[in-house]
């Protein structure tokens, strides 16, 4: 694992980082703009097509579903938790996602998207900012103290 000098270490990036809302749009949050652009015809459609939503717009939240943030490859990621395979960027403001490729498991529901403490998530980006972007990754389940000791195991603590 190579060591990148701090100064050009960039931070871990989410959904804020990624997707900003529209202002003539119906997002109003980074994970809302997420379905705002995903949830709307793009490619492969007829002109009169584009733009026009592939469904309802979500409403309401799934009381008994939830999904868990995780970093992959230096960016905050949410998968599916339908199993249809989708991911997307993970948001810090609005801890919420809706699958645009299953339609939240055909609920039309938000799923609830469960993170790190904020003292946890300022622990992990630290400890994954000394690596390279490929290599930085963290699941739920793994400590701070093992990705530091993994750090340590390649040289790059």
């Amino acid at each position: 694992m190579t060591l990148l000098p701090a100064d050009t270490r960039p931070l871990m990036v989410c959904a804020e980082d990624r997707y900003q809302p529209d202002p003539a749009g119906p997002a109003a949050t980074a994970a809302e703009a997420v379905v705002d652009r995903f949830w709307r015809h793009q490619i492969g459609v007829p002109g009169n097509m584009r733009n026009v939503p592939k469904g309802p717009w979500p409403t309401g939240t799934h009381l008994e579903m939830t999904a868990a943030a995780y970093v992959n490859h230096g960016r905050w990621m949410v998968d599916c938790p339908h199993g249809c395979g989708s991911a997307q960027y993970a948001s810090h403001a609005d801890r919420r996602m809706f699958c645009v490729e299953c339609s939240s498991g055909g609920t039309g529901l938000w799923i609830t998207v469960s993170w790190p403490s904020p003292a946890d998530v300022a622990a992990i980006e630290a400890a994954l900012s000394c690596r390279l972007v490929p290599n930085r990754n963290w699941r739920p389940g793994e400590t701070v103290e093992q990705l530091h000791a993994q750090n340590a195991f390649n040289g790059a603590a």
